[in-house]
């Protein structure tokens, strides 16, 4: 197992918390219209309203599915331009940033523009500039929450799962090719301006003192005691990708017909799936080495999504 049974327990609610409370968050954003054309026939449209900080990109599909991969490749390059020439707070204000307007979109589903405003900035100070472990987790399920409510409108299905299979075979190179992955995950950590859930544990390790002298050892019943801290993450894209896809199957099927709670119940089971295959990649690994999440929690999204097709 990579981490203790604490610390993985903890992730995986965590991790699952935030896919639960994403979809709740994208339901609620969700406007269902019903009309019945002059022969009789029941018309199903979905609308979305702007979110607080105006409308979302005028794209679709394809579009976005682009869109989306030039935002990840220019912000990977810019992420490592920072790493490169160390200039940690432009990466602080830049993740302050992305932090105030992913939980303002967020909020700003059910809360006043102003007040959602509000709570975002100072959500975003504290966990940019004031971290703590408690803030941080907490505050990253309504950064995912906020992506999720701004992309999901752009995506069927369809579209969703090529992204999570481009997603899955770049995350596989970054981390185990090229592995720049890792030096972006070690930099975000070093600046307590991590993207994703992040978890730092401690442990007390004691060693005997032994004193050699003309071939004699001498052992005294005394310890010496140092601390070891390890780290424990999942990565943003981990969490907002798999969500992605819950949310555009969700989105979908209420346009087929579907009742809103029988088409979140469904969202949720691939949701389910997901957080099982993380936590079987969890179970699976070993310390101390990096694994790529995404190919794992892509099969967890399909093997989720056949499941719904025969319940």
């Amino acid at each position: 197992m990579k981490h203790s049974l604490k610390i993985t327990s903890i992730l995986i609610c965590l991790f699952f918390l935030a896919q639960l409370i994403g979809l709740l968050i994208i339901y609620q954003d969700i406007k269902v219209e019903k009309t019945v054309s002059s022969t009789g026939q029941t018309i199903i449209n979905v609308t979305h309203p702007e979110t607080v900080f105006g409308e979302r990109p005028d794209v679709k599909n394809f579009d976005a599915l682009v869109l989306i991969l030039i935002s990840v490749g220019i912000g990977t390059g810019l992420i490592l331009t920072i790493v490169k020439f160390g200039l940690k707070w432009v990466w602080k204000g830049l993740f302050f940033l992305a932090i105030f307007f992913s939980i303002g979109i967020s909020l700003g589903t059910f809360l006043p523009a102003l007040f959602a405003g509000l709570i975002a900035f100072i959500l975003a100070i504290l966990k940019a500039f004031k971290p703590n472990v408690f803030v941080h987790n907490l505050s990253e399920i309504l950064v995912y929450s906020g992506i999720a409510v701004l992309f999901v409108p752009l995506f069927q299905p369809l579209w969703v799962f090529i992204l999570l299979l481009i997603i899955s075979v770049y995350d596989m190179f970054a981390v185990w090719k090229s592995k720049h992955m890792v030096k972006l995950a070690e930099f975000q950590i070093g600046t307590q301006a991590f993207s994703g859930l992040f978890i730092q544990s401690s442990k007390k390790i004691s060693k005997r003192i032994v004193r050699r002298s003309r071939g004699t050892v001498n052992i005294k019943n005394k310890f010496v005691s140092t601390n070891k801290t390890g780290t424990a993450v999942v990565g943003g894209g981990d969490i907002a990708f798999p969500l992605l896809f819950a949310g555009s199957v969700m989105e979908f099927l209420i346009l087929s017909g579907m009742g809103g709670l029988d088409a979140l119940l469904r969202g949720t089971l691939i949701s389910v799936f997901s957080t099982l295959a993380l936590l079987g990649l969890f179970v699976w690994a070993k310390k101390g080495r990096y694994y790529p999440a995404m190919p794992f929690i892509t099969g967890g999204c399909v093997l989720g999504y056949l499941i719904t097709l025969f319940i």
